[in-house]
């Protein structure tokens, strides 16, 4: 759901979540979707945190089963 919010949208819904110690794992999901310099534009220093974080989350990898 999160993906289909604009991009500045998806930095705040991000920052607004990491503050929540109980959301902060959501927050690097919502961030790892996010423009980089957008998290940093909205949220300064807490925003290079919750992109440090987000960037410490696992690769997405799929797999396809035949």
């Amino acid at each position: 759901m999160a993906i289909s919010l604009p991009d500045e949208t998806r930095a705040e819904l991000a920052l607004y979540l990491y503050a929540v110690d109980e959301m902060r794992a959501m927050a690097c999901d919502v961030a790892a979707a996010c423009e980089p310099m957008m998290l940093i534009r909205k949220g300064g220093r807490t925003g290079f945190a919750v992109l440090a974080a987000a960037e410490e989350l696992p690769s997405l990898r799929i797999v396809r089963t035949r």
